[in-house]
C-alpha cells in the first residue's frame, strides 16, 4: 500500500499494520525520526482519544508513557506521532517491543520489567486515564532499557467498530470483551489490573494462567511465529473458555517470602469477578512497597540478631572450657552404667516378643477356624445362585426376543417416516436404558459374549433411530468383532440396514470424514444383497447422492444428469416402499434442486417437468401429512418461483394468485432459515406489486422487512455463495432503486455489488452468468449514481468494473451482442470522465 503524504515528514517504509490503523517510520524535517500511525475512522473513538490525551498532557505526560500528538494525514484521515523505538537490523525496521525483547531477560530483568510496567500504568490512573489494550506488542524499550507504554484508549472501546481479532483479546478481562462502553463508567482501570496480572504472570511462568495451550498457540511470544493475525474473534467463546477455567497453579516451592507475596499479589489480578481485584494500579504498586518495606524489615531484624549471637558465644566459650574437663571424668563413669542397662533392655525386649508370637498363633487358628466355615456356607450360596443365573439367563433369552422384535418394529417406522412425524421418542430412551442396562450385566461373561453381540445390535438399531449414528456404528463394530470371535452366522440384512442408514444420515449431517468410513462398507454390502431386496434399493441411493456430491461445481451438466439419475433410483424406491414419507420429501428435494440447475443451463423444459415432479410429491405429502412444515416451505418455494415468472410475464393476476398461495402455506410455520428465507422471497415479490402500483412507500416498507428477515442468518463464516447471499444483494439493489437521497442510494446499491462480487469470487457454479449480467448493469447505475454525486474518479473506476463483468461474459466463449453492446457503453462511460 502506498505510504501517506504528508507535510515536514518524509515517510520511509510501513513498520507495522495493526488493528486500528497502519504505522510507517517518518523522518521529521530536523533529522528526528519518528513513528505515524495513520488511524482507521471506523476502529478509533477519535473524540475519547483527544479527551484522553488532554487529561495525560497537563505539565507532562506520565513517567513511561510515549508522548503522541494529532497530525490530519490527507483530506479524510488522521493519525499520531510518536517517537521511534525500533532498530535496523539487516535493512529492516524491528520495533523493541516486549514481544521481541522477552526471550532476552532473566529472572531478575522479568521481576524489574513488571515492576516498570506497574508504576507506569499506576503513572497514568493518578491521571484517571485507564489504558485498555495492555498487550506485550504495546509495551516498548528504549536505548537504555526503561519501557514506555503505547495504544492507550484503543481496540475494544466504545463506539468502536470494524475491529478484528488481535492477542489483546487475550489479555483483556471477560467484562470488557462483552461490554466495550464500561469504559467511560470507570471501570477501564480494574480492566488495567487484569491485563497487567495476565502479562505479570506469562512473563514470569512462560504460559497464560487459564488455556495456555489454546492461547500460547494463538499467541506466542515470537512476533514472527503468531499464529492467528487479524481474523473474527469470537468473544463469547473467549469468555466462556476464561470464565470457566481456574487459574494455573504456581510451582510449589518459592525463592523467598517476598517472592511468595508478590505471587499472590498478581493472582489477586487475575480474579475474574472485577470487584475482588485491586481498584487500579497505584493500588497494586502501594501493596508492592508494602510488600518491599516488609522484606526489608525482615533482613535487617536478623542483622540483629546475628549481633546479639556473636556476644553471647565469646561470653559462653570461656564457661564451657572449664565445664568440659570436669564432664569428661563424669562420662566414662556413665558410660559403664550404660552397658550395664542396655543388656538388662535387650533381655526384657527378648521376652516380649516370645510372648506378643504366642498370642499370634492362637489368633490365627481362630481365623482358620472361621475360613473353614466360610467355606461350607459360600458352597451352599454358589448351588442357589447357580440355580437363580439359570433362571435370569432363559428370562434373558425371552427378553432379547422380545427386544429383536421391538427394535425390528421400530426400524420399520423409523424408516418410512421423517424424523418430525416419529413421536417415539420415550419409547426409545425406555428401551435404550433397557438394554444398556442389560448390556452392562452380560458384557464381562464369556459364556454370555454371543447375547452380548445381540445386544449390542440391538442397540445400534436404537441408535440409528434417534439419528446418533456414529454411536450406532462404533456400537455394531463391538458386536460383528463377537461375531468373528465366535464363528457366529452374521444377520446380514439387519447389519446392512444400519451401516447403510448411518451412511445416509452422515450424508445429510455433511459429515464428510464419516461419509468416506461408511461408504466402503456399504459398496461392499451392496454385493451381497439381492436386488429385489428394499435394502438395494435404499443402498443405490445412498450411492448415487455421494456419487453427485464428488462433482465439481464447475460442471453443472454433469450434476444435473447425475441429479436426474438420483431421482429415478428414488422412484424405484418408492415403489419399494410406497408409504415412505422420508421418500417422497427426498424426491422433492432433488427435484427442486434439479429444476434450480436446469433454469441456469436454459433447460426450460426439464425445469418445467421437475417442478411440476416435486410439486406432485409435496401436494401427496401434505394431503396425508397436514402438519409436516418441511413441504410446505418446499412448496410454497414452488409457487414463489411460478409467481416471479408469473410477474415477469406481465400476468400480474396470476403471479398474484401464486404468491397468495405461497403464504398462505407459509402462515403459521415456525421460524427457521428455510422458512424465513421463503418469507423473505415473498415479501420481495410484494414490493415488486406495490412498486408496479406506484405505492413505493410500501414497497420500501417490504423489502426492509425482508432483509431484517435474513439478516440474522448472515454471519461472519457463512458461505458468500448460499441463497441468502444472493437474496439479500437483490434486496439492497431493489432498495436503491426506490431511494431518493442519492448518498443512501449509493451505499445501498454498493453493497449489492459487493455481495454479488462476494457470490461469483466463492463461485457461483452454474448461476454465473445470470450474476455477471446482473453486476455488469449494477455497475452501471452506480457509476451514474456516483457521477451524480460529483465523484469523477470513483465513478470512471466503477464503469471500468462494469466493462470487466461484460468481457468475461464474452470471454466465456458465447459472445452476445447485449455483452459486446454492454462492454462498448460502460467503457463509453468511462472514457468520458477526464
Amino acid at each position: 500500500m502506498q505510504a501517506p503524504k504528508l507535510k515536514g515528514y518524509k515517510f520511509i517504509s510501513q513498520i507495522g499494520d495493526a488493528e486500528c490503523g497502519r504505522v510507517y517510520i517518518a523522518r521529521e524535517k530536523g533529522g528526528r525520526m519518528v513513528a505515524v500511525r495513520v488511524l482507521e475512522s471506523l476502529a478509533v473513538n477519535r473524540s475519547m482519544l483527544e479527551k484522553l490525551m488532554h487529561r495525560l498532557d497537563g505539565e507532562s505526560f506520565p513517567t513511561g508513557m510515549i508522548e503522541q500528538k494529532w497530525i490530519s494525514v490527507g483530506e479524510r484521515s488522521y493519525g499520531l506521532v510518536m517517537p521511534l523505538m525500533a532498530d535496523e537490523v539487516d535493512g529492516e525496521w524491528q520495533p523493541r517491543t516486549l514481544e521481541r525483547k522477552f526471550k532476552g531477560l532473566d529472572d531478575e530483568g522479568k521481576w524489574k520489567v513488571i515492576f516498570q510496567l506497574a508504576e507506569a500504568l499506576a503513572a497514568m490512573h493518578r491521571k484517571r486515564v485507564a489504558h485498555g489494550q495492555l498487550k506485550p506488542s504495546n509495551v516498548f524499550f528504549d536505548e537504555k532499557g526503561a519501557i514506555w507504554l503505547a495504544d492507550y484508549g484503543m481496540g475494544q472501546m466504545p463506539s468502536v467498530n470494524l475491529l478484528q481479532f488481535t492477542d489483546a483479546y487475550l489479555y483483556a478481562p471477560p467484562e470488557q470483551l462483552m461490554n466495550p462502553d464500561g469504559y467511560t463508567e470507570g471501570k477501564g482501570y480494574r480492566w488495567d489490573v487484569y491485563a497487567f496480572g495476565i502479562l505479570a504472570y506469562r512473563m514470569l511462568r512462560g504460559q497464560f494462567p487459564r488455556h495456555d495451550e489454546i492461547f500460547g498457540a494463538a499467541a506466542p511470544f515470537d512476533p514472527d511465529a503468531r499464529a492467528l493475525v487479524e481474523v473474527d474473534a469470537d468473544v463469547e467463546e473467549i469468555c466462556k473458555l476464561v470464565t470457566e477455567a481456574e487459574v494455573e497453579n504456581w510451582p510449589a516451592s518459592s525463592p523467598s517470602k517476598k517472592h511468595q507475596a508478590l505471587r499472590e499479589l498478581i493472582l489477586s489480578c487475575l480474579s475474574i469477578d472485577p470487584d475482588k481485584r485491586p481498584a487500579d494500579l497505584e493500588a497494586v504498586v502501594k501493596t508492592w512497597h508494602d510488600i518491599e518495606r516488609a522484606e526489608k524489615a525482615a533482613v535487617a531484624g536478623k542483622l540483629q540478631k546475628v549481633r546479639f549471637t556473636v556476644v553471647a558465644v565469646a561470653a559462653v566459650a570461656s564457661v564451657v572450657l572449664a565445664v568440659t574437663m570436669m564432664n569428661r571424668k563424669k562420662e566414662i563413669g556413665n558410660q559403664l552404667e550404660s552397658k550395664k542397662t542396655e543388656f538388662s533392655g535387650q533381655l526384657h525386649d527378648r521376652e516380649a516378643v516370645i510372648e506378643r508370637q504366642s498370642s499370634r498363633i492362637d489368633e490365627l487358628e481362630k481365623q482358620l477356624a472361621k475360613a473353614k466355615n466360610a467355606k461350607l456356607t459360600a458352597e451352599e450360596k454358589f448351588e442357589q445362585q447357580k440355580l437363580r443365573a439359570d433362571y435370569a439367563y432363559q428370562q434373558v433369552l425371552a427378553s432379547s426376543d422380545m427386544n429383536d422384535r421391538l427394535t425390528g418394529w421400530m426400524m420399520r417406522q423409523a424408516n418410512y417416516e421423517l424424523p418430525e412425524l416419529f413421536e417415539n421418542t420415550p419409547r426409545l430412551e425406555i428401551l435404550q436404558d433397557q438394554l444398556e442396562a442389560a448390556h452392562e450385566s452380560v458384557k464381562e461373561n464369556p459364556a454370555l459374549q454371543p447375547m452380548k453381540a445381540r445386544i449390542e445390535l440391538q442397540l445400534a438399531e436404537v441408535y440409528i433411530a434417534q439419528q446418533k449414528y456414529r454411536m450406532a456404528v462404533t456400537t455394531l463394530a463391538q458386536a460383528e468383532t463377537t461375531w468373528t470371535e465366535q464363528q457366529m452366522e452374521v444377520p446380514l440384512a439387519r447389519s446392512a440396514r444400519v451401516h447403510l442408514l448411518a451412511l445416509m444420515q452422515a450424508i445429510d449431517a455433511d459429515d464428510e470424514e464419516n461419509v468416506q468410513i461408511y461408504l466402503p462398507v456399504v459398496r461392499q454390502l451392496v454385493d451381497q444383497i439381492d436386488e429385489s431386496h428394499e435394502l438395494y434399493a435404499r443402498a443405490r441411493v445412498a450411492l448415487d447422492i455421494q456419487e453427485a456430491r464428488a462433482i465439481a461445481e464447475d460442471k453443472p451438466e454433469e450434476s444435473l444428469e447425475q441429479l436426474l439419475k438420483i431421482i429415478g433410483s428414488l422412484e424405484r424406491l418408492h415403489k419399494v416402499i410406497p408409504q415412505s414419507v422420508r421418500v417422497k420429501s427426498k424426491l422433492a428435494e432433488y427435484a427442486l434442486e434439479g429444476a434450480s440447475l436446469a433454469d441456469a443451463l436454459s433447460r426450460e423444459d426439464d425445469a418445467v417437468h421437475l417442478r411440476k415432479q416435486a410439486s406432485g410429491q409435496l401436494l401427496e405429502l401434505l394431503e396425508k401429512n397436514p402438519q409436516l412444515e418441511i413441504a410446505k416451505a418446499q412448496l410454497a418455494s414452488i409457487e414463489l418461483m411460478a409467481a416471479e415468472a408469473y410477474l415477469e410475464d406481465a400476468e400480474d393476476k396470476k403471479g398474484r394468485d401464486k404468491l397468495a398461495a405461497a403464504e398462505k402455506l407459509l402462515a403459521g410455520l415456525k421460524s427457521s432459515y428455510e422458512v424465513d428465507l421463503q418469507k423473505a422471497t415473498a415479501l420481495g415479490i410484494k414490493a415488486v406489486v406495490y412498486r408496479d402500483r406506484g405505492d413505493r412507500t410500501q414497497a420500501v416498507k417490504f423489502l426492509k422487512e425482508a432483509v431484517a428477515l435474513l439478516e440474522k442468518y448472515k454471519k461472519a463464516d457463512s458461505p458468500a455463495n448460499d441463497e441468502l447471499t444472493y437474496r439479500l444483494a437483490m434486496f439492497h439493489w431493489m432498495l436503491a432503486s426506490h431511494e431518493t437521497d442519492k448518498k443512501t442510494e449509493f451505499e445501498l446499491a454498493s453493497k449489492a455489488a459487493s455481495l454479488m462480487d462476494g457470490i461469483i469470487e466463492a463461485g457461483a457454479g452454474p448461476r454465473e452468468v445470470e450474476l455477471r449480467r446482473s453486476l455488469a448493469y449494477l455497475y452501471g447505475d452506480l457509476g451514474k449514481i456516483a457521477r451524480e454525486l460529483g465523484n469523477n474518479e470513483q465513478a470512471k473506476q466503477i464503469y471500468l468494473k462494469s466493462a470487466g463483468q461484460w468481457q468475461a461474459l464474452i470471454n466465456r466463449g458465447e459472445p452476445h451482442n447485449e455483452y459486446i453492446e454492454g462492454r462498448q457503453w460502460a467503457k463509453s462511460r468511462a472514457d468520458q470522465i477526464k
